[in-house]
């Protein structure tokens, strides 16, 4: 199964994959030594060391507040509903053909940490691109200078006069709008950008 996320950056790690690293990492490790080596102390040892770099990776992930909200994720909806597929098919077989053996709990547990992972991905996605919206729906208003030209008496020169305008919302001499996508002024009846082609109706 494709799980693909996108970033500016393709070659740059989702800040969040450390933290589920180590949570599939201790998952697994725990089944297996409790299945083979219950209440041995070097099985104790692996798993506390594995907790610490637990804790590690998250208070990481919460001090990287700039990555968190630089990374732009694209989860769909379809990633989301392969995965719950996949782990309710994955428990099922496993169920079946190896009931009761220790080994059929690793599948579905890290299936299960994955499908958890790729809906909260899913709902970041969601806000992200509801604040995209909210951003490229948001009108700028300037306040945009207006020169006069006003004849002088003594010299009889004309000279250019500074006249500011006020700053209102229904003044269209002073509505400037900029594409969302290249970032150049654009007219304010225009419905498209004259640089990028970008349908600016939305």
């Amino acid at each position: 199964m494709h799980h693909h996320h996108s970033i500016k950056n393709n070659e740059m790690e989702a800040p969040h994959e450390p933290v589920v690293g180590a949570i599939i990492a201790i998952t697994v490790v725990s089944i297996v030594m409790n299945a083979l080596f219950t209440h041995m102390w070097f099985s104790i040892i692996i798993q506390i060391i594995l907790f610490i770099h637990l804790v590690k990776c998250i208070i990481e992930y919460l001090q990287n507040a700039e990555a968190r909200r630089n990374y732009q994720y694209h989860t769909e909806i379809n990633e989301v509903i392969q995965i719950w597929v996949a782990l309710i098919i994955v428990s099922i077989i496993m169920r079946v053909l190896f009931d009761g053996q220790w080994f059929a709990q690793i599948a579905p547990a890290v299936l299960r940490i994955k499908a958890i992972e790729i809906t909260v991905l899913y709902l970041v996605t969601l806000t992200q691109r509801n604040h995209q919206k909210q951003l490229q729906s948001t009108t700028i208003y300037v306040q945009q200078p207006i020169y006069t030209s006003v004849q002088s008496v003594d010299t009889q020169t004309t000279e250019k006069i500074y006249k500011p305008t006020k700053f209102t919302t229904s003044n269209e001499e002073n509505l400037i709008h900029y594409c969302p996508i290249c970032g150049e002024k654009t007219d304010s009846s225009a419905s498209f950008c004259p640089y990028c082609g970008t349908d600016l109706r939305r």
